[in-house]
């Protein structure tokens, strides 16, 4: 069962519909002579969409429309700057696009709030400073982590 038992390529077997039975497509191709007996148990590995001929239909697509291998792959995205081969950390939580110059932040999300939710500007006079010395250390350490680039991070980094 080394996946050699047969001469016959899996690349002239004819790609037709899931519906069509296994050996019907594949001719006098054994299955069990290319991928081992494993495949036995798990027949949709070839039959269906998203299966051995359905990456070969996609394959041979893409050859003739390299549009369409754009919008179902998606871009590279070194060529967008973005070096995802040194992971050193993750990428999806601070990416913040093609076009962005700098890391996304939670804050910086796009998103509706209601007109009931905006009291930033009313509260902001009254309220009194934050008192980090009566804080525990973990949330001095929270407060640090998370307001990068404001007066709160300065002001954890003094305390800490």
């Amino acid at each position: 069962m080394d996946g050699v038992g047969n001469n016959e390529s899996l690349a002239n077997v004819p790609i037709a519909s899931p519906s069509q039975d296994l050996h019907t497509r594949l001719g006098n191709v054994r299955v069990e002579d290319y991928f081992g007996e494993a495949i036995q148990n798990s027949r949709g590995i070839l039959s269906d969409q998203f299966g051995l001929l359905g990456l070969r239909a996609y394959v041979r697509e893409a050859h003739d429309d390299p549009v369409d291998v754009t919008l179902a792959i998606g871009e590279d995205l070194t060529r967008l700057g973005l070096s995802v081969l040194d992971q050193e950390h993750d990428v999806c939580p601070t990416f913040g696009g093609p076009w962005a110059t700098r890391p996304c932040r939670a804050r910086d999300l796009d998103a509706e709030v209601p007109h009931e939710y905006l009291t930033n500007a009313a509260l902001r006079n009254r309220l009194p400073n934050i008192k980090l010395a009566r804080m525990s250390e973990d949330v001095v350490f929270y407060i640090f982590y998370n307001f990068p680039g404001e007066v709160y991070q300065v002001a954890a980094a003094h305390e800490l």
